[in-house]
């Protein structure tokens, strides 16, 4: 099951605050799973803060689920460390989907071969321990497929042959962007936020594949740290 709750505070907060309501949110689940969470190369959930000032937190499995989304509650109040700022949750909205969904619309659902997304925090990648500040298809692809694997319990990665063919046949049409950091963990990542529309000019089927796999980036977020509250984005349905 893929969910996600989208919290309202009573004060405003951007993507700077992240690491910091990161921090929040390993305060109020148990220690023991806290630990396990620590132990995880990828985190079966992400969490990031909207342009509007909005809190999402999103599982992709059914125990981080349980673990992490009964803990907040309509007027739970918290301070967050290092600047002190009191916030109380006013609001929260909820949405699930069975992950069963996502084949299904696979498999019935005809897919356009023109997406458009939106990177709403700041969005990189890591390669040959370098970050990468400008979308790329491969890494885009790669990320979302390892993210999918893993929340699925398959192999940990890429299957290659189908990785080779989306980036052989995707190509990026038009974007928007600019740089941005993102401050987590004593450094400042560069990133980039703004909108990107790519073309798929393969089969259908590799356009569903890239819808599902859109889909799913919408709660797993996309590239490095997803769970300090890097790589949150949007599919825009045309």
């Amino acid at each position: 099951m893929l969910s996600r709750i989208v919290l309202q505070l009573d004060g405003k907060i951007d993507f700077r605050q992240s690491s910091l309501l990161q921090g929040v949110l390993m305060e109020k689940i148990s220690p023991a799973y806290a630990e396990f969470l620590h132990q995880m190369q990828r985190h079966p959930y992400s969490q990031y803060v909207t342009p509007d000032s909005k809190w999402v937190i999103q599982t992709l499995n059914t125990e981080a689920y349980e673990e992490i989304v009964p803990h907040f509650t309509q007027g739970d109040e918290f301070i967050l460390k290092h600047n002190g700022q009191k916030l109380k949750i006013i609001d929260i909205k909820a949405e699930n989907i069975p992950k069963k969904k996502l084949i299904e619309d696979f498999y019935t659902l005809r897919a356009k071969n023109k997406f458009k997304v939106e990177f709403l925090t700041p969005t990189a990648f890591k390669q040959q321990k370098q970050y990468v500040i400008l979308p790329d298809i491969r890494l885009l692809a790669q990320s979302l497929m390892a993210k999918y694997s893993v929340s699925s319990e398959q192999t940990d990665g890429a299957d290659m042959d189908t990785l080779n063919e989306l980036i052989a046949n995707t190509f990026i049409t038009k974007h928007s962007l600019r740089s941005f950091v993102f401050p987590a963990e004593g450094q400042n990542i560069p990133g980039f936020m703004g909108k990107v529309t790519f073309y798929c000019k393969g089969t259908d089927t590799m356009s569903r594949y890239w819808r599902m796999l859109l889909k799913f980036g919408e709660f797993s977020g996309v590239g490095i740290k997803t769970s300090m509250g890097m790589g949150g984005f949007r599919m825009i349905e045309n």
